[in-house]
C-alpha cells in the first residue's frame, strides 16, 4: 500500500458510486449557497465559484438507474443524465448550466426548462467562431451569466473574487499538468490520474488542492511499459474502460479529452479585462461541438508524447464526434499514426466483449 492509495480509493469512488458522489455533495451543499452542475469546458467553474456556489462538472451516474428516457437519437451520456435527475439521485442541485453545443444537450436543456420541479437553468450562449467580434460577444455573455448566477446567491461577482477563483483553478491546472509529465515519462499510470483529475472536477477546490499536492509528489519505483498510445474524444469517464485498455497492452502516455490535458493545459491570464481573459481561454478550447475550425493537431500531439497510435473513446450516438473521428482518422492515416475508434455507453461501463478483440488487433499492429 502505498500513501496515495487512499487518495486513488476515494478519487475512484467520487466517479464511479454515485452514492459516494452524494454523500459528499450533501456535506459539501452545506456550507455553499448550492450546486451548481455544468456540462462542459466552455462553462467556466470560476464564474460558479465566484457567485459562491460549489461547481460541479456531470459526469456519467455508473450506477442502474431506471427512468423516462429522451427521444432517439440521443447520446447515451444525455440519456443516462436524464434518468439519473429524474429518479432523484441528484436533485441535489440548484441549478444547472447549459453550452450552447451540440444537439442533444439543447435537447436535454428545453426539456428541463418545462419542468417545474427541475433545478434551474442558465445558458452560456458561446459563439462558433473565434475571430474578434465573437470575443466581444463572448465577454458579454460571461458577464450576463455572472450577474445572473450572483442574483441567484444574492450576492455579487467582483473582479477580486473572480480574480481569486482563477488563481485557485490555475494552481490545480498546473499541478495536474506535473502529473501528466509523470504519465508521459511513464512513472504514474494513467488511469490513476484521469480517477483523480475527473473527481477534482467535483471536489471542493482548496480540499482538491491539497489532495493533488500530496498526488503529485507521489512517484512510482518501477517504470511502465507497452504500446505508447494517446487517447482522444469528449468527457472520459469509464474509468473501467480505461484501466482494462492498459491491462491489454496499452500504456496510454496521455490524452486530448476535455476532463484531462484539455482542460488543465492553459492557465487562464489574469493581466486586463478579466472576463475577455476568460472569453480567450474558452475559444481556444477546439472541440468537434464547437471552434473546430481551429481543431489542434493531434498528430503533433502524438508525435510529443511518443505515441504510435490513438485511441478515439466517442460517447454513443455522439454524432459531432463520430464525424469529427472520421476526419481525424483520415488524417492520421496519412502521417501513419493508427486509429482505433470505441463506441462508450453511459449506463454500462467497462470493456464490452465486441471491443476485446478489435483492442488486442489494434495492440498487435502496433
Amino acid at each position: 500500500m502505498t500513501a496515495v492509495d487512499p487518495i486513488l480509493k476515494n478519487c475512484r469512488s467520487m466517479v464511479l458510486n454515485p452514492h459516494h458522489r452524494r454523500a459528499y455533495l450533501q456535506s459539501v451543499s452545506a456550507r455553499s449557497c448550492g450546486i451548481i452542475g455544468y456540462f462542459s469546458n466552455y462553462i467556466p467553474a470560476e464564474i460558479i465559484a465566484a457567485a459562491g456556489f460549489h461547481p460541479l462538472r456531470l459526469i456519467g451516474c455508473f450506477g442502474s438507474v431506471s427512468g423516462p428516457a429522451l427521444c432517439d437519437p440521443m447520446c447515451s451520456f444525455v440519456q443516462d443524465f436524464y434518468a439519473t435527475q429524474c429518479s432523484g439521485l441528484a436533485d441535489l442541485l440548484t441549478g444547472l448550466v447549459f453550452p450552447n453545443s451540440c444537439d442533444s444537450l439543447k435537447v436535454l436543456r428545453q426539456v428541463w426548462q418545462t419542468r417545474p420541479d427541475g433545478p434551474q437553468c442558465w445558458t452560456l450562449d458561446h459563439p462558433v467562431n473565434t475571430d474578434g467580434p465573437a470575443l466581444l460577444y463572448l465577454t458579454s455573455q460571461l458577464r450576463r451569466l455572472a450577474s445572473e448566477l450572483a442574483a441567484a446567491s444574492r450576492s455579487t461577482v467582483s473582479d477580486e473574487k473572480l480574480h481569486a477563483a482563477i488563481t485557485e483553478y490555475n494552481t490545480i491546472r498546473g499541478l495536474l499538468r506535473q502529473c501528466y509529465a509523470k504519465v508521459e515519462a511513464r512513472r504514474l499510470r494513467y488511469s490513476d490520474l484521469l480517477a483523480v483529475a475527473t473527481a477534482g472536477l467535483m471536489l471542493d477546490r482548496n480540499e482538491f488542492t491539497r489532495m493533488l499536492q500530496e498526488f503529485a509528489g507521489s512517484s512510482l519505483s518501477q517504470p511502465l511499459s507497452g504500446n505508447p498510445v494517446m487517447l482522444a474524444g469528449p468527457l472520459t469517464d469509464d474509468l473501467e474502460l480505461v484501466g482494462a485498455l492498459e491491462n491489454h497492452g496499452a500504456c496510454i502516455v496521455g490524452d486530448s479529452v476535455t476532463n484531462g490535458w484539455r482542460y488543465c493545459s492553459q492557465d487562464i491570464a489574469t493581466g486586463g479585462d478579466i472576463y475577455t481573459k476568460i472569453a480567450q481561454h474558452i475559444l481556444s478550447q477546439a472541440s468537434p461541438t464547437a471552434f473546430d475550425l481551429h481543431r489542434p493537431s493531434l498528430a503533433a500531439r502524438a508525435a510529443e508524447l511518443g505515441a504510435c497510435g490513438i485511441i478515439f473513446l466517442n460517447q454513443e450516438r455522439c454524432e459531432p464526434h463520430v464525424h469529427s473521428y472520421v476526419k481525424c482518422a483520415a488524417e492520421l492515416e496519412q502521417q501513419s499514426i493508427k486509429t482505433l475508434l470505441i463506441e462508450v455507453e453511459h449506463g454500462r461501463p467497462g470493456l464490452q466483449a465486441r471491443d476485446l478483440m478489435r483492442i488486442e488487433s489494434f495492440m498487435e499492429l502496433l
